[in-house]
């Protein structure tokens, strides 16, 4: 969790003032804040994503520490094979617990692009519609950020900075591209996310 991340919240609560706030976190280093400031923030939802099946009971910890703060929440469980869950709902506040099971690795095992149809990669997505800020520029997917942070001229793609155009960016979210090509398009290169040695988080001390 960004060391700044209570004044990038408020930075942006003082320019969108009813803006709803989505942090997605991995919960681990919940624990080093106070459950109860999440609240001075609303509208927010906290998604804390389990990551490994074996550390689940340690983020269910950190998600009672939140319920703690407030009564009268409502419940919502989905069905196990969903991205949510379980949701704890106030009003203009949520907390929820997501599950993964499989995903789609964006390179093949040598590290080279897939050479995709870029529709068809993207119709199997795992995030279709989530932009990202990454080093100061934006990109179409984190894949795609992380990937080009590891091999430089892996795709033509460039992300876009902050003194550029963005109405092609804006109006490309949710659709597909050219670079889309570089993952899979079919689910047979799913990777399991709770396999034995496929997520490594850093020590919960």
């Amino acid at each position: 969790m960004h060391p700044r991340i209570h004044d990038v919240i408020k930075c942006i609560k003082q320019h969108w003032k009813h803006a709803t706030i989505r942090l997605i976190t991995n919960g681990y280093l919940l624990k080093k804040h106070n459950p109860e400031v999440w609240f001075d923030y609303a509208p927010f939802e906290m998604q804390i994503s389990v990551h490994r099946k074996d550390h689940e009971q340690y983020l269910t910890a950190e998600i009672k520490r939140i319920l703690q703060c407030r009564t009268g929440w409502r419940v919502k469980k989905h069905k196990p094979s969903g991205h949510k869950n379980i949701e704890f709902l106030l009003d203009n506040f949520a907390v929820y617990k997501s599950v993964f099971g499989e995903f789609v690795k964006p390179y093949q095992d040598d590290m080279s692009p897939f050479n995709s149809d870029p529709v068809k990669a993207h119709s199997i997505c795992g995030a279709p519609n989530t932009p990202v800020l990454y080093k100061n520029k934006l990109y179409k997917c984190p894949a795609i950020a992380n990937v080009l942070d590891i091999l430089p001229g892996y795709t033509d793609y460039q992300g876009v900075g902050h003194n550029e155009d963005l109405t092609q960016f804006v109006d490309s979210i949710g659709k597909p591209e050219s670079v889309c090509s570089m993952c899979p398009e079919q689910r047979s290169h799913c990777v399991d996310h709770y396999a034995e040695g496929s997520v490594h988080v850093k020590n919960l001390d």
